[in-house]
């Protein structure tokens, strides 16, 4: 076991000198040791403690306190993480603003082409039955109940329904 000695400086001198350790000194440690260890000779047990120097011999000043470089590789793997995660990001946040943006669109129960086929047939200002008016007909509280439920719920809700009716115009099919 080696075991490091004293510094001490001597006065007007800037390095400090190495003194090893005493022979008692030693001595006083191998019997902690052993002691620690639970020495038995009848084993063959043995322990050598040595004194010797551990600080460094060169001088300080010589040696140039130089970094170690960073591989380029690192950094590009961190700009290329950093470039995925960042991507993600917009990815997640996009397809959430956009699910926000887009307005719910109601399909229409017919085309406008057959909408307008319908009125037209109609006689003396009393449009024909309409594609998907049977099945107004048939709710449990009525034509005029349902009407009215359907302007109580667009006067409730403009701006929605400005949405609804916008959907239904930008195109001559079903939603």
């Amino acid at each position: 076991m080696l075991v490091d000695g004293h510094y001490t400086t001597p006065e007007g001198a800037t390095e400090p000198v190495y003194a090893p350790r005493t022979e008692a000194e030693l001595a006083e440690l191998q019997a902690v040791v052993e002691n620690a260890m639970g020495f038995n000779s009848s084993r063959g047990d043995r322990v050598k403690i040595s004194s010797a120097p551990f600080r460094d011999r060169l001088d300080p000043e010589s040696v140039s306190a130089s970094p170690v470089a960073t591989p380029t590789w690192m950094f590009a793997a961190a700009a290329g993480g950093a470039a995925v995660l960042g991507l993600a990001a917009w990815m997640f946040l996009r397809r959430k603003r956009s699910r926000a943006l887009t307005p719910e669109v109601l399909s229409l129960p017919a085309r406008v082409s057959e909408v307008e086929g319908a009125l037209a047939r109609g006689d003396a200002g009393q449009p024909a039955a309409l594609p998907g008016q049977a099945a107004a007909a048939a709710l449990p509280e009525g034509r005029d109940a349902a009407r009215e439920r359907a302007l109580a719920l667009a006067s409730a809700d403009p701006e929605r329904t400005a949405d609804i009716i916008r959907g239904w115009l930008r195109t001559d099919q079903p939603a």
